[in-house]
């Protein structure tokens, strides 16, 4: 009975996520770029898909986390997921510092890559580097999402994720408001990233004491064996990352910045007409929770019931499965996307 409780609270609150993340953008736009201004909008976009490209140097890591430490407590392993989450944070944190520099030199060359009008070429820089800095800190925090996925507590993640989405739009119309533009908004998406960081981790640390690890050089063999797992997902979502944020960068560099606001808008609309479709498959909005939800997926298909994983045939042909699922949800998105904006 526990255990269907668990499971109808994790639906409930998943659903409350996806409607706070679909409502609450839907309404916040028009709002936002009427503030805002259409090419200070069509900025803010561009700087979001440049720095989403960030989330590739995820390196797959989330699937091997979600696998190893399901697999451990499936076990009665706790040290096996300590030491999982130790080397996968320790790696993480190596990676977002590499990307705390790599912001710096992004966003000096930002305004060098897209027609930024010269009025917005700083604030322009400035909001590349906060969300930048945000991205670091979301991977950071995303080995301990991984395990809060690998222990199933969807309502914990979903609440986060809500919370998350209604302080920013809060803190946006504030913003908005009080006559302030790109500077504040890109410091308060850093900030929202920083503080769901930060709820995530505190969670994680209590709901799973295993996860209460030191950052420290792990063993290398262990490391091998993380980065041979998550190899297979890792080059599947450079794949998908490239496919879903590929176009606003075009339209930036060949067309206009005040372009990107409107096809955005369009693309978001199809996003949001797409994880309508998707039913009990999806439980929070973006592009972002989707392949993160794939990530999950893949990694309770290759790890298997018996922990024998991918190299088992059942193994292999139901990672083919869902992978060939997921990439031709995302062929259909970006369809319906040709089809609406006429290219």
């Amino acid at each position: 009975m526990a255990g269907t409780k668990r499971f109808a609270f994790n639906v409930v609150m998943n659903w409350i996520a996806v409607a706070v993340g679909m409502v609450v953008p839907f309404f916040l736009t028009p709002y936002v770029i009427k503030m805002l201004g259409v090419t200070a909008y069509g900025v803010w976009i561009l700087a979001v898909s440049t720095v989403a490209y960030l989330n590739i140097l995820d390196m797959g890591l989330r699937s091997a986390i979600v696998r190893f430490v399901s697999k451990a407590s499936a076990e009665d392993k706790p040290e096996d997921a300590t030491a999982a989450v130790g080397a996968a944070l320790w790696v993480r944190v190596l990676i977002s510092a590499g990307i705390a520099v790599l912001s710096i030199i992004l966003a000096f060359a930002f305004p060098h890559l897209f027609k930024i009008p010269h009025d917005l070429q700083r604030p322009a820089q400035i909001t590349v580097l906060m969300c930048a800095l945000g991205v670091a800190f979301t991977l950071v925090s995303g080995v301990f999402g991984a395990v809060l996925s690998a222990t199933h507590r969807f309502d914990v993640l979903s609440g986060i994720s809500a919370m998350q989405t209604l302080a920013r739009a809060g803190g946006v119309i504030l913003i908005l408001r009080s006559g302030h533009g790109l500077v504040p908004l890109a410091y308060w998406e850093m900030i929202i990233a920083l503080l769901g960081g930060i709820a995530t981790v505190v969670a994680a640390l209590k709901l799973y004491p295993p996860s209460r690890v030191r950052i420290a050089r792990p063993d290398m063999d262990l490391l091998k064996t993380i980065g041979t797992y998550s190899f297979t997902t890792f080059v599947i979502l450079v794949a998908v990352q490239i496919v879903m944020n590929t176009d606003n960068l075009v339209v930036g560099a060949f067309v206009s910045v005040a372009m990107v606001a409107f096809y955005s808008i369009g693309g978001s609309l199809m996003v949001q007409h797409y994880v309508e479709t998707l039913g009990e498959n999806h439980t929070r909005i973006g592009i972002t929770s989707y392949t993160k939800r794939f990530e999950d997926q893949m990694a309770e298909l290759m790890g298997g019931r018996d922990g024998g994983g991918i190299e088992t045939g059942e193994g292999v042909a139901q990672s083919l499965l869902a992978a060939a699922e997921f990439l031709g949800g995302a062929v259909e998105q970006v369809g319906d996307q040709l089809i609406v904006t006429d290219r």
